[in-house]
């Protein structure tokens, strides 16, 4: 059932990040934003007519990018959310954390998900030279300014988004890499991706139910699965279940998505057949629940339709928009059916209570 506002939002506050991440779905080589003109930035006014807006109804923030965290007015932004009375999480490279730290810690942000890819050789070869290092000093930063506080916020997260590359290393990763004294949440995500033949059945759908045309945001999650066919599914369920027994041992909370992490889960997920996973639904409950905000102001349901929006915080409220006949039309079509751009959405992967 659709709520009167969405209990949870995205910001992606703007399209610009300081990495160029090899399988980044935004900056990677086949990023839909690597080779765009432009690098638009959602308004602090905006931002603040959002929250303003939402704060009768307290919902919870994710802030995104790009890279968040180089917002010209990323104080403003956190400052209004915390006054609102909302919970936020801030997903960041970690890679200008130091000069953050303090920032962070004062708002405070309720929990900070950094990304680290493998161990230094791995991660650096990944995400770019020198990261690793930088990542490591940015959490000690943090956790150093949260201890002067004397506070437990913000929680530190360490997220894995396993690829061909690293998908041996989870382990060595999350057992030895990472200092586990800083952090107290683990996520190993799956690489996002969609099939070639997915991303030509969405654009079908896009252009015959909805009227769109043009898939290039779902483009840049297009994989041939035989480029992930090195990825051994078995490993991965052992190195996962080495890090959870471990993590949980310490009191610590450890996620996965997709949620089940089986061989035969795994396999079925790089492979790219979605109706094989163990946790397979055939439908999503996000649209009635969830709302993301691109940086150019147009809302979507999902952290993957950027190519199926329905209004613009530029032009309308939000709420108008959450509650339009358009959106609503659109949910109708989503309760019959999964979009095919879904398997390579990490919200289809999780909980809406996670």
């Amino acid at each position: 059932m659709k709520t009167p506002a969405p209990r949870w939002v995205c910001l992606q506050l703007l399209q610009a990040c300081n990495l160029r991440c090899t399988m980044c779905y935004e900056w990677g080589e086949t990023g839909a934003y690597f080779q765009a003109g432009k690098s638009p930035v959602l308004g602090l006014d905006v931002i603040e007519r959002i929250v303003a807006e939402l704060s009768p109804y307290r919902p919870h923030y994710d802030l995104f990018g790009g890279e968040p965290l180089l917002h010209p007015r990323i104080d403003r932004v956190l400052e209004a959310i915390k006054q609102a009375g909302s919970t936020v999480y801030v997903v960041t490279n970690g890679t200008t954390l130091e000069e953050h730290a303090e920032l962070l810690a004062a708002a405070p942000v309720d929990l900070v998900w950094i990304s680290v890819d493998g161990p230094e050789a791995i991660n650096d070869r990944q995400r770019g030279a020198g990261t690793f290092a930088r990542i490591a000093r940015g959490a000690e930063a943090l956790h150093a300014a949260r201890a002067r506080r004397g506070g437990r916020l913000p929680g530190l997260g360490a997220s894995l988004a396993v690829t061909p590359l690293n998908h041996a290393s989870i382990e060595e990763t999350f057992l030895r890499a990472v200092d586990r004294r800083l952090f107290e949440h683990a996520s190993i995500e799956y690489q996002s991706f969609i099939t070639p033949g997915q991303l030509q059945e969405y654009g079908h759908i896009l252009s015959d139910r909805f009227g769109r045309h043009g898939v290039k945001h779902a483009a840049a999650f297009a994989r041939d699965p035989a480029a992930l066919a090195s990825i051994d599914a078995a490993e991965v369920e052992r190195q996962i279940q080495s890090v959870r027994a471990a993590w949980t041992a310490e009191g610590k909370r450890v996620l996965t998505k997709p949620l089940t992490t089986t061989a035969a889960s795994t396999r079925a997920y790089f492979e790219g057949r979605i109706e094989g996973l163990a946790d397979y639904h055939p439908r999503c409950a996000f649209p009635w629940l969830y709302a993301e905000v691109s940086a150019e102001g147009d809302v979507t349901p999902c952290h993957a339709f950027y190519d199926l929006t329905f209004g613009n915080v530029n032009d309308r409220p939000l709420l108008d928009i959450w509650r339009s006949e358009q959106f609503d039309l659109a949910r109708a079509f989503f309760r019959e059916r999964l979009m095919p751009v879904c398997a390579a959405c990490c919200l289809y992967h999780t909980r809406p209570d996670a």
